[in-house]
């Protein structure tokens, strides 16, 4: 006779109740979207790292500039077009979206190298364009994740509008 399992036990309830093909279904696709998510992140960390090493090749300086906004430009927008048309791909809709979300910053570092050679002006502006760009995002992708994450570039915001007119910050 085989061991009897305690009743509280998770096994215990696999004992008694078989899964039925409906339940096994259900595991599956939670398992393949939770699969499907993490790829996704994991290359969208890897899109911002190249492109923060992009920033680093010989090429001119403009074109270093130009190609790292429209790589941002291009991740953020085409997040929306999928979101809006292909209801089966709002996960990697959100995932190009968050991609050009995160670019932003790196966007701003290769603005205050090639074009605008003041630091706090470009910190501003990258700021301000964060900012709207994640109240965008949250807005059209109604995600509360990305309200949470737009409140750090409030707060760069606030920090570089401060720092933009050389006074420290005192609230």
């Amino acid at each position: 006779m085989p061991p009897r399992i305690p009743p509280q036990s998770p096994a215990a309830s696999f004992q008694t109740f078989p899964e039925t093909p409906a339940e096994r279904q259900a595991r599956r696709e939670k398992r393949d979207r939770q699969n499907i998510n993490i790829t996704l992140y994991v290359a969208s960390l890897l899109l911002v790292a190249a492109a923060a090493l992009f920033i680093g090749t010989s090429l001119p300086p403009m074109l270093r500039f130009a190609g790292v906004c429209a790589v941002t430009a291009l991740f953020y927008g085409a997040g929306f077009v999928l979101h809006a048309r292909v209801p089966r791909l709002k996960p990697a809709a959100v995932a190009f979206t968050g991609t050009g979300l995160a670019l932003v910053p790196v966007t701003g570092l290769a603005l205050f190298n090639f074009a605008l050679h003041d630091g706090p002006a470009a910190w501003l502006i990258t700021s301000l364009i964060g900012t709207a760009a994640y109240v965008a995002a949250a807005v059209r992708l109604e995600s509360r994740v990305l309200v949470y994450l737009s409140l750090t570039f409030v707060a760069s915001t606030a920090f570089s509008g401060v720092s933009i007119l050389g006074g420290a910050l005192v609230w």
